[in-house]
């Protein structure tokens, strides 16, 4: 690509960029109070040098699947008897209370945003350290997050 070309997709892209209009997020970002189930982040800008702002709500699914869970563990482990197997199901359920439920409540408390990665990341983690094999480890977050998602 010639220098000439770059110049002229450069000025292009700069001119439609609107001159007077910049934007700037807010640092800061937490859980909004009204609605406990998103998030609430502020965004200031300025049009021809007058500040507005601009209140976002987003809303996080995630969230709302594990609360459902922990309302209703049965279902849970229904779902992951009815995905996986009953042998996945009773290892979930032995080890529900002390090494998954506090993962999801820690995930709730702690965190304004998180995806369900992050779920089965730290699930996994807490399930190696039950003294879980690699494989099994895997296998029952995997098999969880799917169950939450259903469940929501």
């Amino acid at each position: 690509m010639s220098i000439n070309r770059l110049a002229k997709g450069f000025i292009v892209t700069a001119s439609l960029a609107p001159a007077s209009t910049s934007f700037v997020q807010s640092p800061q970002t937490k859980e909004n109070d009204t609605n406990p189930t998103g998030i609430a982040s502020s965004v200031v800008y300025t049009i021809d040098n007058q500040p507005s702002k601009i209140q976002l709500l987003i809303e996080n699914p995630v969230k709302d699947a594990i609360r459902a869970v922990l309302k209703n563990k049965a279902k849970l482990f229904k779902l992951i008897e009815k995905f996986a197997e009953k042998k996945i199901r009773t290892e979930l359920e032995k080890r529900f209370s002390k090494y998954i439920e506090p993962v999801l409540r820690d995930l709730l408390d702690e965190y304004s945003a998180f995806g369900w990665s992050d779920v089965q990341n730290k699930l996994y983690k807490s399930l190696k350290k039950s003294g879980l094999s690699d494989s099994s480890a895997k296998a029952m977050p995997h098999w969880t997050t799917i169950a939450i998602k259903a469940i929501y």
